[in-house]
Parts: C-alpha cells; sequence; structure tokens
C-alpha cells in the first residue's frame, strides 16, 4: 500500500512539475478507448530518448521505465501525458491532460482526481512539489526509454466507466468535519 501510495504521490508531483504549460483539454467522445498508440518509423536522426525532459519538451513519444519499483509505460504529448503502471500487482493507469490528473486502479474502477494548478496554489509550503520537473523525476526512473510515437489526442480523455473523487472536495470536507468537531468541544 505504501509503494502504491508514493508512486501516485510521485505521479501527482509530475503532473505538477508539468502543469505550468499551456495546453488544450482534448475533446472526444470518453466511451471509447482511445488508449491506442503506434510507434512510427524511427530514422537514425530519431534516436530513442532517454532523457524525460527531452520527451515533455514537445512531440509525441512512447517511454518505459521503472518508477519507485513500478514498471511504467507513459506516453507523452504536448505536456500531456497517460501512464500505466503495476504497483504490488495492481495495474493502475493515470492521465494528466493540462488541468486535471486522474489516476484509478484498473480492475475496480476507482480513482482520484486533482486540479494540478489548485494542488500547486494550495500547498505552497511544498515547494519541492511545485518544482518537480522530468528531469527530477529521472533521478528516481531507472531503464528510461522514450521512442517517437503517433498518439491519438483521446488517449488523454479518462474513462466514462471510473468512478472519480475530487481529491480537493475530499480535502474540504475533511476539513469541514475538524471543524465541526472542534466547535463541539
Amino acid at each position: 500500500m505504501k509503494k502504491m501510495i508514493a508512486f501516485l504521490v510521485l505521479v501527482l508531483l509530475i503532473a505538477a512539475g508539468c502543469g505550468d504549460k499551456e495546453t488544450t483539454s482534448a475533446g472526444g467522445d470518453s466511451s471509447t478507448s482511445g488508449n491506442e498508440a503506434k510507434a512510427e518509423d524511427t530514422t537514425e536522426s530519431e534516436s530513442p530518448v532517454t532523457d524525460l525532459s527531452k520527451a515533455y519538451a514537445g512531440g509525441s513519444f512512447e517511454c518505459t521505465m521503472q518508477l519507485e519499483g513500478a514498471e511504467v509505460k507513459m506516453y507523452v504529448k504536448d505536456g500531456k501525458h497517460f501512464s500505466e503502471a503495476t504497483v504490488n500487482g495492481k495495474k493502475w493507469d493515470s492521465i494528466y491532460n493540462g488541468e486535471y490528473m486522474y489516476s484509478w486502479d484498473v480492475e475496480s474502477k476507482q480513482g482520484i482526481k486533482v486540479n494540478v494548478k489548485e494542488m500547486q496554489d494550495s500547498a505552497p509550503e511544498q515547494g519541492d512539489a511545485a518544482a518537480y520537473t522530468p528531469s527530477k523525476m529521472q533521478e528516481s526512473a531507472t531503464k528510461v526509454l522514450c521512442k517517437k510515437a503517433s498518439i491519438s489526442d483521446s488517449k488523454f480523455v479518462p474513462p466514462s466507466d471510473v468512478e472519480f473523487q475530487d481529491i480537493a472536495e475530499m480535502m474540504a470536507q475533511a476539513k469541514a468535519q475538524m471543524e465541526r468537531m472542534q466547535a463541539q468541544q
């Protein structure tokens, strides 16, 4: 459980580091999976990339890596990403679409969503989180390999069959509950 939470926090921090890029959220039918990505033919001048910040700098890449003990496959396009990870035998997917970070357990269809900009604004005391970048993630990742790929924008649309809980709403509810308990004392 600790590894899973650590992995999810790491993925959120990655999104926070990429969150100040201006991107547009992809439209499309969220009932389609859109999880197809085809590797483009590479030429000798398009050798694989082993630096994540180069993949996030622009273009479309399919990356594989080891991150905090998890096997991760990540699709990066114009500052957005979709990742698939196996943590303690459970498959977790996540999407960062330029505004929100969605992360969910593939089997249970339960997940969380976080407005990355709000997270950065509401937690300035977490200075390192706001400054987290793909190159800092590179320090935690091993066996990074990214190849140019053709990736559909539908890859960055959250699935409609997953129930997402908004972390900001959960935090507000917890804060209100604590205030009510303190008022009763």
